[in-house]
């Protein structure tokens, strides 16, 4: 049985609408895909901004000229040379 011509573009038509439809969709997902990323460089782009000011915030607060007067007023004083325990974390 030959295939007549008609037939034969037909064939290739259908393959290329198929091969093209599922390019499309590839695109299609991809550029969701793209935005929800950009999002999410958006939002972690805002989390590391604000875990900087934190960051920073942190380190001020945590100076012993800060800290000594606040312990101080809530009753605590410095431990004296007989009460200092040394601490060593076990090995890996």
């Amino acid at each position: 049985m030959q295939v007549k011509g008609r037939f034969f573009v037909l064939g290739w038509g259908a393959v290329f609408l198929a091969v093209a439809g599922t390019i499309a969709l590839r695109q299609y997902h991809a550029f969701t895909t793209m935005g929800e990323v950009a999002i999410l460089a958006d939002s972690v782009k805002a989390i590391r901004s604000v875990h900087g000011d934190l960051t920073g915030t942190l380190a001020g607060m945590q100076s012993p000229e800060l800290l000594v007067p606040r312990a101080e007023s809530l009753g605590l004083r410095q431990p004296t040379e007989g009460e200092q325990v040394p601490l060593s974390l076990p090995a890996r």
